[in-house]
């Protein structure tokens, strides 16, 4: 994988490796885009989503 290609991780994939079920990752992934912290982002039918880090601005 070079540094510009997107990680691939599917949600069932994302789960086994941190030892969580699919629903207690979508609930994060949820709290996370509630808070602000993500931006998922839907494709085409059958595509991935693709889900974006977001970096809160600092404040002064």
């Amino acid at each position: 994988m070079t540094k510009t290609e997107p990680h691939r991780f599917p949600l069932a994939e994302l789960a086994v490796a941190l030892g969580h079920s699919t629903q207690t990752c979508k609930r994060s992934f949820r709290e996370l885009e509630d808070d602000g912290l993500i931006l998922r982002v839907r494709w085409e039918i059958g595509a991935p989503n693709r889900i974006y880090v977001l970096v809160p601005k600092k404040r002064d």
